[in-house]
């Protein structure tokens, strides 16, 4: 089972990243909400078969070779980033119906709105200190495909 993890923090996307790897075949981690953009085409190629989404996330790291983040991202900021990563794969047909858990230090209620515009193979976690409830989740989505 191949996953996407896009997270942002080095220390939890390590760790999380360590523990799903003894537990599926392949994670693949992406650190920003520029470096998932760049990297989409990639994705939609090759699909993951679930999706593990951040939603507060950089544009990228300060680089001064790189032009201004588009209108989208200056207008929305990093708070629903996420979202609109979630969002990316949702308009691509190759990546439409693939599992997607939006993990994230947000409480449910936070995303109410956000949450109710999108379909019922999208589910959110609340990050916790034990990531069993992460593995779990990855093993239930795929039992019902």
């Amino acid at each position: 089972m191949k996953i996407l993890l896009v997270e942002d923090d080095t220390l939890q996307a390590e760790r999380i990243r360590e523990l799903l790897e003894k537990r599926f075949r392949h994670v693949d981690v992406i650190r920003d909400e520029r470096e998932f953009c760049s990297r989409l085409d990639e994705l939609v190629a090759n699909p993951p078969d679930v999706a593990v989404i951040d939603v507060m996330l950089p544009w990228g790291r300060y680089d001064p070779q790189h032009a201004l983040p588009p209108r989208e991202v200056q207008e929305g900021g990093y708070q629903r980033a996420g979202i609109r990563c979630v969002k990316r794969l949702l308009q691509r047909e190759e990546t439409r119906n693939i599992t997607i858990i939006i993990y994230s230090m947000l409480e449910r209620e936070d995303l109410t709105r956000e949450l109710e515009e999108l379909p019922p193979q999208v589910c959110f976690l609340t990050k916790q200190a034990e990531l069993h409830e992460l593995v779990e989740s990855i093993y239930s989505s795929q039992k019902l495909h």
